[in-house]
């Protein structure tokens, strides 16, 4: 319950921390000292889950040994740290089967949860939870950060692959502003591009029919049933230069590519 109303557009908007931008990203776009948006932090906090006061068991406020008052369950510090999670949430793109006012402010999706775009404006960095009998610990999914994988971890057993088909805005990836000069949005994104007939990766994420020419057989997800070969090595090539297979001189692609063929169906690159 408390996911729906966090990723709510119409709570993002009363509580103004839809589009609400990293510290960071308010320095290099701005140059101003920008802070995240606090208001939903501050209410997810003291509305909707702990209040503002820490309790017994039996609902009855546990007061300071010292001061006689009873203790915060949070302060300023952890408002300002909670409101780091909340940046970069955007609405989703309207739909056609549902009726929407005229007015500007209304015509994009008021239905759909909100989501993450890229990770332009989104912080990044680790986020301290509150107290928890007397120690602060980091909050988040628990998975593993990249540089404690082991190297080219994309291709052991068990890695898993969403197929996004033409779309090469994948959720928290980066546009890099030296590439946009393309036409394509879709070329704008770091990507790794497989080889098709080298690339035990290639082949694993096609799933070739052979009874129909080889044709991909693409699966929304794919988890790898055991480690793969890396194929080729070479340096990250810039936007417009020739690449070759990289497979090997890459750590932790986060987007990759399988350009057009017979085999993919598709007269565009595929994700």
């Amino acid at each position: 319950m408390l996911k729906e109303v966090a990723y709510s557009p119409i709570m993002g908007i009363m509580l103004t921390y839809e589009k609400s931008k990293s510290f960071a990203y308010n320095i290099e776009n701005t140059g101003l000292k920008l802070y995240p948006d606090e208001n939903f932090a501050r209410e997810i906090m003291q509305l909707f889950t702990i209040g503002l006061y820490q309790l017994h068991q039996n609902g009855t406020q546990i007061i300071d040994d010292i001061t006689d008052l009873p203790i915060p369950t949070y302060d300023n510090d952890d408002i300002v740290e909670l409101s780091r999670g909340w940046t970069n949430m955007v609405r989703n793109d309207y739909r056609g089967n549902v009726e929407v006012w005229t007015l500007e402010k209304w015509n994009n999706n008021l239905i759909d949860p909100m989501r993450f775009p890229t990770t332009d404006g989104r912080d990044v960095f680790p986020k301290l939870g509150l107290h928890d009998s007397e120690t602060r610990v980091y909050i988040g999914d628990k998975i593993k950060r990249c540089d404690s994988l082991p190297a080219q971890s994309f291709l052991k057993e068990g890695a898993k692959y969403r197929f996004r088909g033409k779309h090469a805005t994948t959720e928290l990836a980066r546009a890099e502003s030296s590439w946009q000069t393309d036409f394509s949005e879709e070329s704008w994104y770091k990507h790794l591009v497989l080889n098709a007939t080298a690339s035990q990766l290639y082949h694993a994420l096609c799933d070739p029919d052979p009874e129909n020419g080889n044709a991909c057989r693409f699966k929304s997800t794919v988890v790898l049933q055991n480690n793969l070969t890396c194929q080729g090595n070479c340096a990250p090539a810039q936007f417009g230069e020739t690449m070759n297979v990289c497979e090997c001189g890459i750590d932790q692609p986060r987007l990759l590519r399988l350009d057009p063929s017979p085999e993919t169906g598709s007269d565009r690159a595929l994700y």
